[in-house]
């Protein structure tokens, strides 16, 4: 919900498609810097402690958005290519997946929309939702998708190729 208030106030675009210069985090979130893209949504989340699942050992959560808010409190990606004129492309999600079988990393990804894909617990060693993960949409809906849900949801979203930024 936050990012459509945002988007509400900045011509209906979301921070990862407006400039730096001009308030957005488009550049930053380019280079896998997740934080930038929520920090400048702080005015819409009440806390940055809700960046961080619960489920999630690794990365702890922040105390608040001015003093410290960098990838290392955050637990779920950023996807670069949602706009609210697709209401089915992701907008974020549990950075705790695999694709072809590897792990994640931090930073950017890119990758074709139909590699296998799938959850996994590497990044979350906690991580206690039983093969499924959650995922937000750019018409701000949200949904609890098991492996097949995730491939499913890049498969409708109509882009060949997929970039997410990794926290």
């Amino acid at each position: 919900m936050a990012y459509l208030a945002w988007g509400a106030d900045h011509n209906n675009k979301y921070p990862m498609e407006i400039s730096v210069t001009n308030g957005g985090a488009m550049e930053s979130v380019a280079n896998g810097d997740v934080a930038a893209c929520f920090g400048v949504m702080s005015n819409e989340l009440k806390t940055p402690k809700i960046l961080n699942c619960p489920a999630d050992p690794i990365h702890p959560a922040a105390i608040d958005f001015t003093n410290g808010l960098n990838n290392s409190n955050i637990s779920y990606f950023v996807c670069l290519d949602a706009d609210e004129s697709h209401p089915n492309e992701l907008l974020s999600g549990d950075a705790n997946f695999e694709i072809s079988g590897t792990s994640i990393h931090s930073g950017l990804l890119q990758f074709s929309t139909n590699v296998p894909i799938g959850w996994d617990s590497i990044r979350h060693p906690g991580f206690g939702y039983g093969g499924v993960g959650n995922l937000g949409f750019a018409d701000g809906g949200a949904a609890e998708e098991s492996s097949n849900g995730l491939h499913n949801a890049l498969l409708e979203t109509g882009l060949a190729t997929n970039r997410l930024a990794i926290p």
